[in-house]
């Protein structure tokens, strides 16, 4: 069966010819806006009338050709399911409020019909912009991270991408360690790779970036999972903590205790849900925790020499970062 693709067009009616797939009847559509900011899939907002008080709704789709037009790289369409997967665990294991609702998987068009997770939220990477830290959810943060790493070490049942062999062989040792290989020679960079491939794994989010969360004053949502892979939690720590770390580098004091704090708050909640999991485990959380300053190197290396440029904005900050990250590379250790 041919791949239906939408467009702004078509969507009222897709919506028409699904809507019997739905446990609530849409009254009227109201308006339809393509989502910008995605490298990967086409978003679409979908602002409704209902008669079950929902009025918005997400429709994402992947198609076989990455959204990036200056990356010319193909990635099979089941990735959608596994995301899908993924994304009903995480209630199943973690709480309901995490992640958006799943209405309605296509399986034919690879569609995702899901709730709104942004409401009265914002997306982090705004609300950074304006020194707005959350540092009062770092806890929570920590909590999540150390649940879903804990819940999911060493599971039997596979949750991996379906794009797990393109994120195996080249995202992670090629694309994301770009910056990074500039520095360095090739074999510090494989080491490094290798001894988080050959430890024992969890699922990891892997794309735990601030432009896939969106915060409010008192919680988070999360979104994009189609990335998860069965990996060393210590690439999603060091992704995910490199935000705070950048603004960290900043002149500003308040800015850096506030990022120090976040880090701090985020680690010490990490670790004391992880041993709450799993209690005998105090050696490879210790060996995360270790292997965490290396991939945040990576990262902060990616966002001021990766392929696609920089992305600090300041100059200054950029240099910091990029000595932070190489400091880190030579063995310096900031997460502990």
């Amino acid at each position: 069966m041919v791949q239906k693709v939408l467009y702004l067009e078509n969507i009222k009616d897709y919506l028409e010819d699904v809507k019997k797939h739905l446990s609530f009847k849409i009254n009227k559509i109201k308006k339809i806006k393509e989502l910008s900011g995605g490298n990967v899939s086409y978003v679409f907002a979908v602002e409704i009338e209902s008669d079950s008080g929902i009025n918005k709704l997400v429709l994402k789709q992947v198609l076989s050709q990455i959204k990036r037009e200056d990356e010319d790289i193909e990635m099979p369409l089941e990735r959608i399911i596994t995301e899908a997967k993924v994304l009903e665990k995480i209630k199943e294991w973690i709480g309901e409020n995490f992640v958006p609702e799943i209405f309605y998987l296509d399986k034919e068009n690879f569609v995702l019909i899901m709730s709104d997770v942004e409401q009265d939220r914002k997306c982090l990477v705004d609300e950074l912009e304006k020194n707005n830290l959350h540092a009062n959810l770092a806890k929570q943060f920590g909590e999540f991270f150390g649940r879903f790493h804990a819940r999911t070490y060493k599971i039997d049942e596979d949750l991996s991408t379906a794009e797990r062999e393109l994120m195996e062989t080249y995202y992670i040792p090629l694309h994301l360690t770009w910056g990074a290989r500039k520095h360095f020679p090739e074999e510090v960079i494989k080491k490094i790779v290798k001894e988080s491939y050959l430890t024992n794994p969890s699922l990891i989010w892997i794309d735990p970036v601030h432009r896939n969360i969106f915060v409010s004053k008192n919680d988070f949502r999360l979104i994009d999972f189609e990335f998860c892979l069965h990996l060393d939690p210590a690439i999603d720590l060091g992704i995910f903590l490199s935000h705070w770390f950048i603004k960290s580098q900043e002149a500003d004091d308040d800015i850096k205790q506030g990022s120090k704090k976040f880090i701090d708050d985020f680690i010490e909640e990490y670790k004391k849900v992880w041993l709450g999991h799993v209690s005998d485990s105090a050696d490879h959380l210790g060996g995360i925790i270790k292997r965490s300053n290396k991939w945040l190197g990576i990262y902060l290396l990616s966002r001021v020499d990766g392929k696609h440029g920089s992305y600090v904005k300041d100059k200054e900050v950029e240099e910091k970062v990029r000595n932070l990250g190489k400091d880190l590379l030579n063995n310096k250790e900031l997460i502990k």
